[in-house]
C-alpha cells in the first residue's frame, strides 16, 4: 500500500465517525426506539468514551482496506469511487446486515437504519480516499 495517503486514510476514518454521529443523531429516536424494542434495554443514548475509541479504530480498518482497494483497482475519479463504496456496501454490510435479520432476528427497520448509515459512511470513505491522492 505505498501509494495509498496516510492523512487520507484518517480523514475518512473521521469523517466517517462524524456521519456516524450525525446518522444516528437524525435517526436516532428510530434508532433507539427499534433497539429498545428488540433488546428491551433502554438506552441513554451517550455512549461510553471506550466504544468511540473501538469505532474510530474500525473506522480505520475499514478506511485503510477501501483505500487499498482505490489503489489496487486504480479508481482516480469520483464516479468509479462512488461505485465502489456502493459495490462494498452491497457486497459486506447489506450482506450481513441482511443475514442478522433472517437468521438472528434482527428488526428489519433497525437494519435498514444500519443499511444507510453504512451506504453513506462506506461512500464518503471511498471518495476521500480515491479522491485525495
Amino acid at each position: 500500500m505505498d501509494s495509498v495517503n496516510l492523512a487520507a486514510i484518517v480523514v475518512a476514518a473521521v469523517a466517517a465517525d462524524l456521519i456516524g454521529t450525525l446518522w444516528y443523531v437524525v435517526v436516532g429516536g428510530q434508532h433507539m426506539d427499534s433497539a429498545a424494542a428488540e433488546s428491551g434495554v433502554v438506552d441513554d443514548g451517550r455512549p461510553p468514551a471506550w466504544k468511540l475509541l473501538v469505532e474510530l479504530g474500525r473506522s480505520l480498518v475499514v478506511a485503510s482496506v477501501i483505500a487499498g482497494l482505490v489503489v489496487q483497482l486504480g479508481v482516480v475519479d469520483w464516479t468509479a469511487a462512488l461505485g465502489l463504496g456502493i459495490a462494498i456496501w452491497i457486497g459486506f454490510p447489506v450482506t450481513l446486515l441482511v443475514g442478522s435479520v433472517i437468521w438472528e432476528g434482527v428488526a428489519p427497520r433497525l437494519a435498514v437504519i444500519h443499511a444507510g448509515h453504512w451506504l453513506v459512511k462506506t461512500s464518503a470513505i471511498a471518495l476521500i480516499v480515491a479522491l485525495w491522492r
